[in-house]
């Protein structure tokens, strides 16, 4: 009986997960901090050995994406970090991109 509880509270807490933020003018923040790329990446080192989703929110229109973006995504892809980008809701309706 005590093992079934268990299961059913481990089964309805949340799985932490990573946001990365890239603001229009360039700065990348974690919780809202700005923060280093090798920081970010040492975080996101830290969220894949664990297993945790990592997103990238992009907090700029489109046309007007900073260099820093790219070097981001660059980063992640060459120390094989998997994320899924979500666009920032003022400009683009707060859709996760495909």
């Amino acid at each position: 009986m005590a093992a079934a509880g268990l299961s059913s509270l481990t089964c309805r807490t949340k799985t932490p997960s990573l946001t990365i933020t890239v603001t229009q003018d360039g700065a990348i923040l974690l919780d809202d901090q700005q923060v280093a790329l090798e920081q970010v990446i040492a975080r996101a080192e830290l969220a894949k050995a664990r297993r945790e989703p990592i997103f990238v929110k992009h907090d700029y229109p489109p046309e007007a994406a900073p260099s820093a973006a790219a070097k981001l995504h660059l980063e992640l892809i060459g120390h094989e970090i998997l994320f899924q980008r979500v666009e920032s809701g003022k400009h683009h309706g707060g859709h996760i991109a495909s």
